[in-house]
C-alpha cells in the first residue's frame, strides 16, 4: 500500500523492490533498495540507495538512514553495511 499526507512526497527511485504486504508512507527510497514484506516505513523518512530493509521492519516517521545500510527491527535500525548491490530477491517477480 503507498499513500501519503497532503503536504508530503512519496519518491520511489529507480529499481526499487517493495515487497508483499508493505506499508509505504509518504517518504523517500533511493534507487536499487529492497523492502522486504511486511515492512512499514512512516511519513517524512529516508532511506538510502542501496538499502536492504528486513521483513517485518518498522522505520518511524522521519527516520533517516543513510546509503548502503541494512536495517531491522521494530523500531528499525542500522544493523549493518549493505557493501554489494542486491540482486533481485528470490521472492520477487
Amino acid at each position: 500500500m503507498l499513500h501519503l499526507l497532503p503536504d508530503n512526497e512519496l519518491i520511489i527511485e529507480d529499481n526499487v523492490i517493495i515487497g508483499p504486504g508493505c506499508i509505504i508512507h509518504g517518504t523517500t527510497i533511493g534507487s536499487n533498495s529492497v523492502i522486504e514484506s511486511g515492512s512499514i516505513v512512516c511519513d517524512y523518512s529516508r532511506l538510502g540507495k542501496n538499502t536492504l530493509l528486513k521483513s517485518g521492519s518498522l522505520v518511524k516517521q522521519r527516520s533517516i538512514f543513510n546509503d548502503n545500510q541494512i536495517i531491522e527491527g521494530f523500531p528499525a535500525k542500522n544493523v549493518g553495511e549493505n557493501t554489494e548491490i542486491q540482486g533481485k530477491p528470490a521472492w520477487a517477480l
